[in-house]
């Protein structure tokens, strides 16, 4: 009943996804190799974060951190990786800093704004001078594309996906 045109990072996702609510009346087809190396999501990794300058991105952000949650509770494995966002402002920016933190505040989303001396303290790696200062946010990291593509392919599967490879699509005709 329904075809999933690519098996990169998002035609995997919608087919995990889909796969959930139509089982077994889901074809997902991909025009090479399932996990090739020529796409743009089989990345090692990607950045996740709440980290936005709007309302709305970070409602959709804290959206993505759930699902993801789900999927990594049905696959029985780790893709997303928590390892703290740290955001640096210059004191000149194009950037809205305000933006950002009354955003994430808005919703409940923790932050610590730290000065030159607290970065030096507490990551010793980066010297700045003293009118840089940073945003710091303990839940930002990244999802391992590679894995998270393989794991919603073999999740879709078991939740009755077909999925097909070097297979590509030509045309489309309505039928």
């Amino acid at each position: 009943d329904t075809i999933v045109v690519g098996l990169g990072g998002i035609g995997s996702a919608a087919l995990y996804w889909l796969a959930g609510r139509l089982g077994g009346h889901l074809v997902g087809v991909e025009q090479v190799d399932l996990g090739h190396p020529r796409g743009e999501s089989q990345d090692h990794s990607r950045i996740i974060r709440l980290t936005y300058h709007t309302v709305p991105y970070v409602r959709f952000a804290r959206q993505a951190y759930q699902a993801w949650e789900a999927v990594e509770a049905e696959a029985g494995e780790q893709v997303v990786v928590k390892t703290g966002e740290l955001n640096f402002w210059p004191p000149k920016t194009t950037l809205d800093e305000a933006a950002y933190t009354a955003s994430m505040a808005a919703c409940g989303v923790p932050y610590e704004v730290l000065d030159a001396p607290a970065i030096r303290r507490r990551f010793p790696q980066f010297r700045f001078d003293d009118e840089i200062h940073a945003v710091y946010q303990p839940d930002g990291g990244l999802v391992g594309a590679i894995r998270a593509n393989d794991v919603h392919r073999r999740l879709a599967r078991q939740n009755g996906a077909t999925l097909v490879d070097n297979a590509p699509v030509t045309r489309i005709r309505q039928v």
